[in-house]
């Protein structure tokens, strides 16, 4: 049962999930652009990983559950990039 503020919660998080894929986009970006580093590659593909799973939840919003592919990206691991950069 869709109640008045089930548009109003999906919008407020598409809006979120939008805006954390333009700062991806700029970490990688900026990544891509830093000097090599042994961690660089390693950055590169969560930064992408954690992008292409932002991509995903935006599109279950706007299309649904039943439009995805059974096999959903696995969120990122956030811990993972602190622990090697540490």
């Amino acid at each position: 049962m869709n109640t008045m503020s089930e548009p109003a919660n999906q919008n407020e998080k598409f809006d979120e999930l939008m805006n954390r894929a333009v700062a991806l986009r700029h970490e990688i970006r900026s990544l891509v652009d830093a000097p090599h580093s042994p961690t660089k590659a390693v950055c590169l593909r969560e930064k992408q990983r954690e992008l292409d799973y932002v991509h995903q939840q935006a599109e279950i919003i706007i299309y649904g559950e039943d439009s995805i592919p059974d096999r959903l990206p696995t969120p990122p691991d956030r811990n993972h990039s602190q622990r090697i950069t540490s």
